[in-house]
């Protein structure tokens, strides 16, 4: 994807109507409320400050991006918004960030780089402002409104203990998309749930395709993102749970691969089962890559996260919205299931901001059920980490007139690792197979390189590893 600029300047101030819940109120009944109700509160005390917010075009930060107006309505806070492409976004936060600035009040920051930041101390932690400075839009902030899944991804340590630097506007949990109506085509009369059904699912496929029972052209059975770059790490990677061990490198022994043949193992099923059902240039495609291809109906299943449903059956662009369903992440030999992109991300506070209670609003703002209900009324998508938001009349009747109830209960599910489970623990070994280590971007591409090049065929899983291994030790022995 190249790598252009999506800048958009919001400085706006418009009369009209916000939705909360089903019922429709004018701004200004929305802001005396809100007053009324929080007593001390005052909307309106940093109107007129203007704030600068970094992030990068996927549906979950374009869905902030498109109600940005509906908070200066509230605030009176002017919002200048900058979109890039991921790696874009991450070189000019980091510059900002070293330089000391301040440039971005807030950046839109992937948990898996928090430990980085934090480290490093470029991040604001929020505790304080959420202790004492309330804001209310169609509610008091509360803490207790957001699953453990978004807010401890953004503790050091996933430490309840510690400060919280940011909280979740995604959460993504492990699961497969499928295109339904080909399925009943091939006679497969359910979602696969093990990796043996899987390459069951995926041979009837291939049956029904050489003799004529599904008459396709370009059309690919099973995706994966596999391109060399980090962000198709984290589906990638994720193979491995279901086959052994997937820790990438034990950071108190500096060892890579603690459980080498369970990546050999992983690697070596999801290359042959790409390179015999997938696209043939898989190995160079990352998400922007294959999002066009699934809109267009060219995929068979797609092992990934839950939040495809935003791009495969709510985007405009989809021809096929109503020929979708979900499958849970692929139970395998390990007795693990694997952990495909278990990923959120949340806009932070930048140290060097020289507003920093505005920004706290906005951050506010952009996890609220107020912003979320107006992503519910333009079907953008639903995987919305707020329990008043998942609780209301509005978001129950969306998930019901969509038919997403199967993709409902996966996404919540705390035996599959989804948004309800509490369990710290548990969490954390969602993630495992992110190293919570500042060098996280070099690890992961000594991984992601090497087993790009062996989904293209160019090595073995055994070769890919070995070469992985020895990029690992030489960066943890620096």
């Amino acid at each position: 994807m190249s790598k252009k600029v999506l800048a958009i300047l919001v400085v706006v101030v418009i009369v009209g109507m916000v939705f909360v819940g089903c019922k429709a109120v004018s701004t200004a009944e929305t802001t005396a409320a809100a007053e009324t109700t929080a007593g001390t509160v005052d909307m309106k005390k940093y109107a007129g400050t203007e704030i600068t917010v970094l992030g990068h075009p996927t549906h979950h930060v374009e869905g902030v991006v498109q109600f940005v107006d509906k908070f200066t309505e509230l605030t009176g806070i002017k919002v200048n918004v900058e979109l890039y492409e991921e790696a874009t976004q991450r070189e000019k936060q980091v510059l900002d960030y070293t330089s000391g600035r301040g440039d971005y009040d807030a950046a839109f920051v992937p948990f898996m780089f928090m430990v980085e930041y934090m480290q490093a101390g470029y991040l604001e932690p929020l505790d304080s402002y959420i202790a004492n400075s309330p804001v209310m839009f169609d509610k008091p902030f509360e803490l207790k409104d957001y699953p453990l899944w978004v807010t401890i991804p953004f503790r050091p340590g996933f430490d309840p203990a510690n400060p919280l630097y940011a909280i979740g506007q995604c959460a993504y949990i492990p699961q497969v998309t499928y295109r339904a109506d080909y399925m009943e085509q091939v006679g497969i009369d359910k979602v696969p749930t093990t990796v043996d059904e899987y390459n069951a699912y995926l041979a009837a496929y291939d049956k029904a395709m050489k003799d004529g029972t599904l008459d396709v052209k370009d059309f690919y059975p099973a995706a994966v993102r596999a391109s060399s770059s980090f962000e198709s790490y984290y589906s990638l990677a994720g193979i491995t749970n279901a086959f052994g061990d997937p820790t990438l490198v034990d950071l108190t022994t500096k060892t890579p691969f603690p459980d080498k043949q369970a990546w050999i193992d992983g690697l070596t099923w999801i290359s042959g089962v790409i390179q015999k059902y997938g696209h043939p240039g898989q190995a160079t495609m990352t998400w922007y890559d294959l999002v066009p291809f699934m809109q267009a109906g060219q995929i068979g299943s797609w092992l990934d996260h839950s939040g495809y449903h935003g791009v495969w059956q709510l985007a405009k662009e989809s021809t096929i919205p109503n020929a979708t369903t979900y499958g849970p992440p692929l139970l395998g030999p390990s007795g693990r299931r694997m952990s495909t992109c278990p990923y959120t991300d949340g806009f932070a506070m930048n140290v060097n901001s020289k507003n920093k209670e505005a920004t706290w609003m906005f951050i506010a703002w952009s996890v609220s059920n107020m912003r979320y209900q107006l992503e519910l009324e333009k079907n953008i998508r639903f995987d919305l980490p707020n329990f008043v938001t998942i609780n209301s009349d509005l978001y129950k009747s969306k998930i019901a007139e969509n038919n997403l109830q199967n993709w409902y209960d996966m996404w919540t599910s705390p035996e599959l690792g989804g948004l309800l489970l509490d369990d710290t623990d548990q969490i954390i070994n969602s993630f495992k197979h992110y190293p919570q280590d500042v060098n996280f971007l070099e690890l992961v591409e000594a991984y992601q390189v090497e087993a790009s090049e062996c989904i293209a065929g160019r090595q073995t899983a055994e070769e890919a590893v070995e070469k992985a291994a020895a990029k690992i030790t030489e960066i943890m022995n620096r």
